[in-house]
């Protein structure tokens, strides 16, 4: 079964530029790398960067990039922040 995340990755990166999708899933390692470091859940990270749906609850850090990177795609009128 297909989480959220996986749906809405696979809806975005069908309509996104390949080169802005590799962009934004290198910056959103790099950030979710820094919250490990400093002890943080893949939940902090998420709400970190200001996404505050709360039925979007990932389990693990692949998830939390992908959720980060969707964001950094969106449109500027629809970003979190």
């Amino acid at each position: 079964m297909q989480t959220q995340v996986q749906t809405q990755t696979e809806t975005y990166t069908h309509v996104l530029n390949p080169v802005k999708w590799d962009d934004a899933i290198g910056l959103a390692n790099r950030y979710c790398k820094t919250i490990v470091n400093k002890g943080g859940a893949p939940i902090e990270a998420v709400r970190g960067y200001g996404v505050t749906d709360e039925s979007i609850a990932p389990t693990d850090w692949d998830n939390a990039a992908q959720i980060i990177a969707l964001a950094m795609c969106k449109p500027a009128h629809q970003r979190p922040c």
